[in-house]
């Protein structure tokens, strides 16, 4: 083409290099769909719950300008090539799949999916389960993230497709919950297994009481609906500590690994600091769990003599929800102000005038409650509620144990969890000896791993059934309610803390956090052969027997009642040890002494040496 000046104007003449580019740009990428110069990423989707890469999302790479995929799905877009651009992508993140190794059997792939594109039907009838299963890939490891680039027009077809791929077997995520259209209406029509929290969100999580609020709410959500919270754009260590605080157990972004031609695992530097995370939270339910986790949240900071009180008025005004911040020195909390002792000193007169150029911290001088992430929440909870005074409903300010600041926990908030934890206890406790039942010991047992040196004590009583059938039911819950006090006062007696538990029947459970000694065990058999004469009638004591009726409905006698105690120590175990697997060792173990107290007519143990 040639241009002539003055032929064209300059609005036509800039049209026609619109025009020209788009043509080339157009051809540009379709070239590299036609010629497969498609490429597919792998970045890694970690699990903070195993410290492990759970799955990894295919990230397509172009060539030139094409390799920055913002640029080429814009592109295509604007030319009409959105679903030869997603077809390509997706051809080349399964061929990708498909070649790797046996290692990657469990792993799941997220693959992006457009909603319109998800709408149409050469889609549908090209992306099946058995049309997944022809490239050597297993379906149910495939995971349909819903990229939300437009609305959804009509939401219950597209509730319908979604259900049509889940009943073949695949998984669904919701890309990018809270920004642009991916809201509340996708998420009631889509029901994803995944929802990935956006970016905007995650980032400076660490340091937003507000963001913090909207996350731990989300993942209470996702728990109530069988769903999962991923964060993506997870950048520092800070934001990571933060969500998995909160309940989060999936993650993503540069901090944990960068998009990779191949499948990389956790950057090594990231993943021995999430190991130290994981040593300070671990517990295997966080719902329920008695310690502080999901309830501190990280409130806005200022170093100390960075805030006058007149900034501090307008970050107050500017932050309506903000109820209150803490003044740092390294990190280290020195003061807490709360929004209503602020304004408190402000008002009047002359306060403003008087306190506007003062550094805050050096005007509110109120102590503040500081308390150890360690400390059990009920324990929190009594210290806190025994405040008096003024400040008696602040926030509580929560220290890791080099002193340094982990967040606040508001009353609100702590009373709240302290009841559910109250409750959740009242429904595990046993309800003859008020001890805490199963769900509490698997807990508890779960809680082991992070221990180097702990001992456990499996205790039942001998005969019991038949002591139960010749002296009552009524007196057989005594025999157990002597046990439990028996128990309870020897744990009462002991300087550290210890678990004690009933398993059912006649069966206990002690959790030391230390070895226990072979005197304590000695202890625990005298004091029940002591106290349980008095459960017996005067005759049986006076023949060291009673009569009872055995399987075969033959009269027999038996020894006056002894327990039996079954001991192991962290040394026993190489790995972590399961209720079930306790059950089975303590059962071989107790057979043992069983034979020995009835030969002996006293109580026993036996310390299990053996490794298992």
């Amino acid at each position: 083409m040639i241009f002539v000046p003055g032929s064209l104007d300059s609005l036509d003449l800039k049209k026609t290099f619109v025009t020209m580019d788009r043509i080339n740009e157009k051809e540009e990428l379709s070239a590299q769909i036609n010629g497969k110069k498609i490429d597919s990423w792998f970045q890694p989707i970690v699990d903070l719950f195993t410290n492990s890469v759970y799955a990894y999302e295919m990230l397509a790479r172009g060539t030139g300008r094409f390799f920055n995929p913002g640029e080429m799905f814009a592109v295509a877009e604007r030319n009409n090539l959105d679903w030869e651009l997603e077809y390509a992508c997706r051809m080349a993140a399964l061929e990708k799949i498909s070649h790797l190794d046996s290692s990657h059997s469990e792993t799941y792939f997220f693959l992006n999916v457009s909603p319109h594109i998800f709408n149409n039907p050469d889609f549908k009838k090209g992306f099946t389960s058995s049309y997944i299963k022809e490239h050597g890939l297993n379906h149910r490891k495939i995971v349909l993230e819903i990229t939300e680039r437009a609305s959804i027009e009509k939401y219950s077809l597209f509730e319908n497709l979604i259900q049509h791929y889940v009943e073949q077997g695949f998984k669904v995520a919701l890309d990018d919950f809270g920004a642009g259209h991916s809201g509340l209406t996708t998420l009631i029509a889509m029901t994803p297994h995944f929802m990935k929290i956006d970016r905007e969100i995650v980032h400076g999580i660490s340091i937003s009481p507000y963001k913090q609020n909207l996350m731990r709410t989300l993942c209470h959500f996702a728990s109530d609906v069988g769903s999962s919270v991923l964060a993506e754009g997870i950048e520092c260590y800070e934001d990571l500590e933060t969500v998995f605080r909160l309940g989060v157990r999936y993650v993503q972004g540069f901090y944990l690994g960068r998009p990779a031609s191949s499948p990389q695992g956790i950057i090594p530097e990231t993943l021995a600091e999430m190991n130290q995370l994981i040593g300070r939270f671990k517990i295997s339910d966080f719902s329920t769990s008695s310690f502080l986790n999901d309830i501190v949240i990280r409130p806005d900071t200022f170093p100390l003599r960075s805030v006058p009180c007149r900034e501090l008025d307008s970050f107050f005004k500017r932050n309506q929800v903000v109820d209150h911040v803490v003044i740092t020195e390294g990190d280290r909390p020195l003061r807490l102000i709360t929004r209503q002792v602020f304004y408190n000193l402000m008002s009047g007169r002359f306060g403003y005038s008087l306190f506007a150029h003062h550094f805050a911290e050096e005007m509110v001088k109120v102590d503040f409650l500081e308390i150890k992430e360690s400390v059990d929440l009920l324990t929190i909870k009594k210290i806190a509620l025994a405040r008096n005074g003024s400040n008696a409903f602040d926030p509580i300010v929560i220290t890791k144990e080099d002193g340094t600041l982990s967040g606040t926990i508001t009353m609100k908030n702590l009373i709240e969890k302290a009841i559910d934890l109250e409750i959740f206890n009242a429904m595990n406790q046993n309800p003859l000896t008020h001890l805490p039942g199963n769900s509490n010991i698997r807990l508890s047992l779960k809680q082991l791993a992070s221990r180097d040196c702990y001992s456990i004590v499996y205790i039942d009583i001998d005969h019991f059934k038949q002591y139960n059938d010749t002296y009552g039911f009524d007196q057989g819950d005594r025999m157990i309610t002597l046990l439990s006090d028996i128990l309870k006062d020897f744990r009462a007696g002991r300087k550290e803390d210890a678990f004690l538990g009933h398993i059912g029947g006649d069966d206990f459970i002690f959790i030391f956090h230390s070895f226990v000694l072979e005197a304590d065990l000695q202890l625990l058999c005298y004091e029940f052969d002591s106290r349980k004469l008095s459960l017996f009638s005067e005759n049986d004591r006076a023949l060291g027997h009673f009569k009872s009726t055995d399987r075969s409905g033959q009269e027999s006698l038996y020894p006056l009642t002894t327990i039996s105690l079954a001991a192991f120590s962290s040394g026993n175990f190489r790995k972590e040890i399961t209720p079930g697997e306790l059950a089975h060792y303590a059962a071989e173990l107790k057979s043992k002494v069983k034979k020995s107290n009835y030969e002996k007519g006293k109580s026993g143990y036996i310390y299990e040496s053996r490794f298992h």
